[in-house]
């Protein structure tokens, strides 16, 4: 009996409650109208754009168990620039879902176009935005505390029930965002969708943004993407916690940038969220592509500082060569990797303090035809402090380079501002063949000039322009080679290099080549206009068949020998030529001058000297460049050689060569070179002596430049009064040995008897 009484009860509290819904729906049918809704929303965008001009189109309003409210068009345009337009715009109540238990407030907007204009210090929506109350100051501790308190006040209105279990939905299609900025750069991007989905205080909400960006630069260069950004929020945690957490995946796809040939590939980014009423945002994202390549790190941005913290990098060289479109032949980046880990601080005034570790490799090889290198790059920059070691495998040996300075990343390097370095190569245990040494140097400049040679004549007229000056890094450069083979020859070698934007100074410098060694040093100086120095060099016991393999192929063989000597001097190089002025001592044993035979000097001197040609004519003195040793001293300019002391005596010690003289480097300038030839053997110096009175015979070369030929007149005139005496006493004696002697027996046998 209770239970249909229950039930009656039930049944005519439902009946009058769906009249009054009934009665208090038609009635607001009534109140609400589209010209009501038209006209409460122009008085409200006039409000908030007075300087604007608004259009509003039809608006349409259909009552059902849900209110669905439409308006065709919405334009809205500044005082000097348009600000946003759409084609249609839907709003839909779902009445009776909202009181039954739950409905999803939507709005939906049909291709929206925002313009965003820069100019000078503002902006088109500045502009046209009301600014009807004057600025109060607020400092940060009142502005939060204000926040606070609002945000209290509203968690603590009592919300029905009924709207607790309704959520609200944004769906946005095609919106064009317009934009120029005042770098002069433009574009547009795409929002093909903007969705925020079911936002509810008793459920996470779902947000779903798809677009196309078209970023046009200033250079008129573009980039140009499209991206998926997808996540969820929940706005009960919002309001409870004070604190906006979001979790998102972006997908980038079709990236293509300035510079880079290739499209990129599809770039994944995991990101989540949190941002704290206080103003303190945490972001965490890891970013992927092509499975392998990875850059993840944890940012904090707190009260105006920002600190990132667990960079952890890693991307595969090919993967970037791949993507960049460059190909080089010879490398082999295999499984070699680019790493980045550490931390950045940046505190409030900007200062950066960084904490990273890199490296390049393992192994990152590059095959020659010639040799094989595999290198491995590793570093670090702490606070201010940079260093970074690589180490090849090359030749049987290891290459090792290591380099310190002191960088801030708050005062960057520039051309005017490079920070000093320490800088050390050391090289050990490698060998290189001559071979090697030859292709190195040589092919590739042969290759080039045959190009060059086979080239259009028009080229050929270009002017050189000239080149710039280096920017050397200061800071000092050692060098260290140990047990180095060239060619079949060990080499040694220690060197100290200070160097500035103006001067490179070697000093302590020294070296050991095969059996011999040697020292130097050299200061250069450089400028825009000119390159000048001074360079000093010592040899001890240096044979020159180990620098054999670092010349042309048969230019060492014109000069071989152990030497032993020094050489110092000065250069200077500017725009109208090159000037020098060298000092030369030097020594040499045991060596040769290829392709030189100095009796085909000497011979056809001593041919012409009468009484001599015939004697020596069947004498050998032909000698080849062969000596035992040999010295020069002398100087040399760009203008003139002066030799001021020479002495040739051949290996098998048959003659001795010595002279002094000038000769010019040019072709058209007058040479002359004086020497005295003198036989060492006894054959061709019994000759002399008998014949002209001297063992020695004197010799002038001369000519233009070093086409020397030999003056014999010089030496007939040098020679002839020596010769006359010689020749006369020898007439003298003849006429005493035959006829005197005889004439004068008969004077004595006749005076006797």
């Amino acid at each position: 009996m209770k239970s249909k009484k229950l039930l009656i009860i039930a049944s005519v509290i439902g009946v009058l409650s769906l009249g009054i819904f009934t009665g208090a729906y038609f009635y607001a049918k009534t109140l609400v109208t589209p010209e009501k809704v038209r006209e409460i929303s122009l008085t409200f965008l006039k409000k908030t754009f007075p300087k604007s001009k608004i259009e509003l189109g039809k608006t349409e309003i259909n009552f059902g168990l849900s209110i669905s409210v439409n308006v065709d068009k919405l334009s809205i345009n500044g005082p000097k620039s348009d600000l946003v337009s759409l084609q249609n715009l839907t709003v839909n109540i779902p009445i009776f879902s909202i009181l039954t238990g739950g409905g999803d407030l939507t709005i939906s907007l049909n291709s929206p176009n925002v313009h965003y204009i820069e100019s000078g210090k503002t902006n088109n929506w500045s502009m046209a935005l009301a600014s009807t109350k004057k600025k109060v100051k607020v400092t940060k501790a009142e502005a939060a505390d204000n926040a606070s308190k609002k945000v209290v006040k509203a968690s603590a209105i009592a919300i029905p029930t009924f709207l607790l279990n309704s959520t609200a939905s944004l769906n946005v299609e095609n919106l064009i965002l317009h934009y120029k900025l005042k770098d002069g750069s433009k574009g547009s991007v795409n929002l093909e969708k903007v969705l925020f989905k079911k936002i509810g205080v008793k459920n996470s909400s779902a947000y779903e943004i798809s677009s196309k960006l078209n970023y046009k630069m200033k250079s008129g260069e573009s980039v140009d993407l499209n991206a998926l950004l997808i996540g969820q929020f929940n706005l009960t945690e919002i309001i409870s916690k004070q604190r906006i957490e979001t979790v998102s995946v972006l997908k980038i796809r079709s990236l293509r940038l300035p510079g880079v040939k290739k499209e990129f590939p599809e770039i994944k980014a995991e990101i989540n969220t949190s941002v704290e009423k206080s103003g303190k945002v945490q972001v965490d994202s890891t970013i992927s592509f092509l499975e392998k390549n990875k850059v993840s790190m944890n940012i904090l941005l707190n009260n105006g500082s920002v600190s990132i913290d667990n960079i952890n990098t890693e991307l595969l060289l090919k993967d970037l060569l791949e993507i960049g479109g460059v190909r080089i032949a010879s490398l082999s980046p295999k499984s070699s990797s680019i790493k980045l880990n550490g931390s950045l601080k940046i505190n409030k005034k900007g200062y950066i303090t960084p904490n990273l570790k890199f490296s390049l490799g393992p192994d990152l090889t590059y095959v020659d035809k010639n040799f094989t290198t595999k290198t491995t790059l590793t570093g670090s920059l702490v606070k201010k402090s940079f260093s970074a070691k690589a180490e090849a495998k090359i030749l049987d040996g290891t290459v090792i380079f290591q380099n310190v300075m002191a960088l801030d990343l708050n005062n960057p390097p520039s051309a005017k501002n490079i920070p000093k370095s320490n800088t050390l190569l050391n090289v050990q245990n490698i060998s290189i063949t001559e071979g090697l040494i030859q292709e190195m140097l040589y092919k590739e400049k042969l290759d080039k000039t045959t190009a060059s040679a086979s080239g259009s004549s028009g080229e050929s007229d270009k002017k050189e322009e000239a080149a710039p000056v280096p920017i050397i890094p200061p800071g000092d450069l050692t060098i260290k080679m140990n047990n180095v083979k060239i060619g079949s020859k060990p080499f040694n070698l220690e060197s100290k290099i200070n160097l500035s934007p103006s001067k490179i100074e070697v000093s302590d410098t020294s070296f050991n080549f095969s059996n011999g060694s040697g020292t130097s040093s050299a200061v250069v100086n450089l400028s825009k206009d000119s390159t000048n120095g001074v360079f000093d060099f010592q040899l001890k016991k240096f044979d020159l068949i180990a620098l054999k393999p670092f010349l042309p192929e048969n230019v060492l063989s014109a000069v071989l020998g152990v030497f032993t000597g020094k050489a110092n001097g000065k250069f200077s190089l500017t725009s109208k030529g090159t000037s020098y002025d060298v000092l030369t001592n030097v020594k040499a044993t045991n060596g040769e001058l290829k392709g030189l035979n100095l009796g085909d000097y000497i011979r056809p001197i001593l041919m012409k000297i009468p009484k001599v040609g015939e004697k020596y004519a069947t004498k050998e003195i032909d000698v080849d460049g062969k000596f035992s040793s040999l010295s020069l001293n002398g100087r040399f300019t760009e203008k003139l050689y002066t030799i001021k002391s020479t002495k040739f005596i051949d290996s098998k010690k048959y003659l001795e060569v010595s002279g002094n003289g000038k000769v010019s480097p040019h072709a058209n300038k007058r040479s002359q070179f004086d020497v005295v030839y003198k036989d060492l053997s006894g054959k061709v110096s019994k000759v002399l002596r008998k014949e002209i009175g001297r063992d020695t015979v004197p010799l002038r070369l001369v000519g233009n430049g070093f086409s020397l030929k030999p003056d014999i007149e010089y030496t007939l005139k040098k020679v002839s009064k020596t010769a006359i005496k010689v020749q006369a006493k020898k007439q003298v004696k003849k006429f005493l040995d035959k006829k005197g002697k005889k004439k004068i027996n008969k004077l004595l046998k006749g005076l006797f008897n």
